[in-house]
């Protein structure tokens, strides 16, 4: 599998949860949140969901 050469430790599909991505990556990384997160789709409809996945003070 060439994600885990990567680093990838989990997946999240979105289209198999009504909740918001940002609560995806919460209940697997932890209610605080991850230190850093990436969006790169481009989609205005999801820029925000990165600074709600990171912890406070950490970096997206």
């Amino acid at each position: 599998m060439k994600e885990k050469a990567f680093g990838m430790t989990d997946f999240i599909n979105p289209h198999e949860s009504a909740k918001s991505i940002s609560q995806l990556v919460k209940d697997v990384a932890g209610e605080v949140g991850v230190d850093y997160c990436f969006e790169c789709t481009g989609a205005a409809s999801l820029a925000n969901q990165p600074l709600q996945a990171t912890k406070m003070a950490y970096g997206v």
